[in-house]
């Protein structure tokens, strides 16, 4: 399996240097370095990205800003020259950061998380453990659970969370947590009936009772909208239903 690498630092003599180690090992692929956000988002956009390098001190735009605003990040390895700064990378679900000068144990270190995390999601794929949708007709979906199916209709469901490497499926009686991750949940399920409002969530849309700034309420539960998901929201749940004066 290659693992695909893409590096974004203003430092082009980081660029070069990571670029290097990612070279020097068999398992990585060096996919491209780039010195402005804009053209490692263009990188993004036209490849599937399994790591992203990215310094979180970068002029104009920090580093977790960045990857907060992509819609379906990689793996992020932060790079950073102030360790301190490093505890908010987790915030955004980094697998671990590099501090500057790097060194080649750090680097190991932080790509075999990653790769670890990689391998988790490939083998939910393949070893059937995700998600199967066994007739969309019938209005339910089918997850593994321990040695059991569990039969899981979609009305059921209020809304998913990302977890780790897993997701919790949210339903009025109960919580599933399920080894897969949103974008295969997402695949699977209707589209007329469900939306991502955010990395982290797919909400039901007829579960919303109300919609206040980058907020969703369900119930007791109050679910975030990305700011990059914020447009497509307000659309498909408000569009024309919105009575006027």
């Amino acid at each position: 399996m290659s693992i695909s690498c893409l590096v974004l630092d203003d430092d082009q003599i980081y660029c070069d240097l990571i670029a290097e180690m990612i070279s020097e090992r068999p398992k990585l692929f060096f996919s491209g370095a780039y010195i402005i956000p804009r053209e490692a988002i263009l990188h993004l956009g036209q490849e599937n990205i399994d790591i992203l390098f990215v310094d979180m001190e970068m002029p104009g735009v920090s580093g977790i800003d960045f990857v907060k605003n992509l819609k379906d990040p990689p793996m992020i390895i932060y790079i950073t020259s102030h360790p301190e700064f490093a505890i908010n990378s987790y915030e955004v679900g980094a697998v671990d950061y590099l501090t500057k000068p790097i060194s080649e144990p750090a680097f190991d270190r932080a790509v075999s998380k990653a790769i670890k995390k990689i391998e988790i999601e490939k083998k939910a794929d393949i070893a059937d453990s995700m998600i199967d949708v066994i007739n969309q007709d019938h209005e339910y979906f089918v997850i593994r659970n321990d040695s059991k199916y569990v039969k899981i209709k979609y009305k059921d469901v209020v809304f998913i969370e990302a977890f780790a490497d897993f997701v919790k499926i949210h339903t009025p009686l109960e919580t599933y947590v399920h080894l897969s991750n949103l974008k295969s949940i997402e695949a699977a399920l209707p589209q007329s009936i469900f939306i991502r409002t955010h990395r982290s969530y797919i909400v039901n849309t007829r579960c919303v009772e109300s919609i206040s700034g980058s907020e969703i309420k369900i119930g007791d539960s109050i679910i975030p909208i990305g700011e990059s998901y914020k447009e497509i929201v307000m659309d498909r749940i408000i569009g024309d239903k919105l009575i006027k004066r």
